[in-house]
């Protein structure tokens, strides 16, 4: 009986693990994953160490942007390193494109990621939130994949 119940304990808590590990990886248009993949190479031929989260939203007119996001994990503002630790870290959604795996963040992620709270100098307690101002690079497109310049 001792043995069923082990075995119980850790059949039940592998799902778990494995859970933790595993991606949903985005399928994007293959005229994206080429102007991100050329983007990312030209970025990176310049020899900076910098990594890159994707921010992916939907237009009112059904068009996407997608914009990518360089920063460095070590070296990024205060508040830079609260998004990391809170929401980018652990995304389990990744846009895979060619040898580069970058997590994915949704504008749902900055209105509604519990980061905390923080006690402000009048005493009162207020949420954490992240106000993120990007001129990076933005590509908006449809699901055939046309891009549309701005």
């Amino acid at each position: 009986m001792k043995f069923v119940l082990f075995y119980l304990m850790i059949g039940a808590s592998v799902p778990c693990v494995a859970q933790t590990k595993n991606h949903i990886y985005y399928d994007l248009p293959k005229s994206i994953n080429t102007r991100v993949r050329d983007h990312i190479d030209h970025y990176l031929s310049k020899g900076t160490d910098t990594d890159f989260v994707a921010d992916l939203s939907e237009n009112t007119d059904g068009r996407y942007l997608l914009s990518i996001i360089d920063y460095k994990k070590g070296s990024g503002p205060k508040v830079f390193g609260l998004l990391y630790s809170e929401v980018i870290n652990k995304s389990n959604r990744m846009l895979k494109i060619g040898k580069y795996t970058i997590p994915i963040i949704t504008s749902e992620d900055m209105i509604f990621a519990d980061l905390g709270e923080t006690k402000m100098p009048d005493g009162r307690v207020a949420k954490k939130r992240v106000i993120m101002n990007f001129d990076g690079y933005t590509i908006t497109f449809d699901r055939s994949g046309k891009i549309y310049e701005h």
